[in-house]
């Protein structure tokens, strides 16, 4: 009791399915350009964005900052420091500091 179909394509529909190939890659080309072209455009300008910045920033110190800096792109550096005490009731665990992570592992 063996069955078995056999199906036939023809040569004009191999062909027509070929050139609904070659048509689809030809669209995805046109279409890929203009999205390249706006990409490595914004990439430039991003460049030239963070170029310029880095021309313009101010390093200053974290324990004096100036009016004179008011609305001016800074670096500040300094060490990072707090009175408040965070602490986790669960484990009974507390710190002086300014980040308290839990990580939970099993």
């Amino acid at each position: 009791m063996a069955y078995t179909e056999v199906t036939r394509q023809s040569w004009f529909s191999r062909i027509g399915g070929a050139i609904k190939g070659v048509l689809l890659g030809v669209v995805l080309v046109i279409v890929a350009f203009p999205i390249l072209f706006l990409n490595e455009g914004r990439a430039v300008r991003r460049h030239r964005t963070l170029t310029e910045g880095a021309g313009l920033v101010e390093s200053i110190s974290a324990d004096s900052p100036h009016e004179a800096h008011h609305g001016k792109l800074v670096h500040v550096s300094g060490p990072r420091m707090t009175d408040a005490v965070l602490e986790d009731t669960v484990f009974g665990v507390s710190a002086n500091a300014i980040h308290l992570k839990r990580d939970v592992e099993m």
